[in-house]
């Protein structure tokens, strides 16, 4: 009984410092929501140019099964979803983990996307995996994104 109330306790610290990550990593987790947050702007306002200029020259994306790789490929998939679509984006953070410089975020997304040349809007639903890498003047940056619409039912 008392090695199960050992068990019990050590598995209640591990969970509960998952929940309470140490100053340092909540304010790593709290610079990545920021990341984030200025990517979303751009991507929902529809500046492709801002959204170009907060991208990683490293990124790389797996996206509804399609590679985009490199700063030219990216620059120019963004140029041509903004201008096609207006975008109505939401990252929604399930889990993110810190390990000294590279960082993992696990969530889900909405979209809504309105064609730009008129008619009806598409609303989509789905998970994604973000890696973030801080660069060494300290300032994370998302370097790999996957990203997958659920099926609908």
């Amino acid at each position: 009984m008392q090695h199960a109330r050992l068990i019990l306790l050590a598995a209640s610290a591990v969970l509960v410092a998952a929940c309470n990550p140490p100053p340092e990593v909540a304010a790593d987790i709290a610079a990545i929501g920021e990341v984030n947050a200025r990517m979303l702007s751009a991507l929902n306002a529809g500046d492709w140019a801002r959204l170009n200029e907060l991208t990683d020259e490293s990124y790389v994306a797996i996206i509804g099964g399609n590679a985009i790789q490199g700063k030219a490929q990216l620059e120019a998939a963004n140029q041509r979803f903004l201008e096609q679509w207006q975008d109505e984006e939401a990252w929604l953070p399930e889990e993110t983990l810190v390990d000294g410089d590279l960082a993992v975020q696990r969530g889900s997304f909405t979209m809504r996307l309105t064609p730009r040349s008129g008619g009806e809007s598409r609303d989509l639903a789905g998970t994604y995996v973000h890696v973030y890498q801080r660069k060494p003047d300290g300032a994370w940056a998302l370097t790999r994104a996957i990203a997958a619409e659920r099926a609908s039912n």
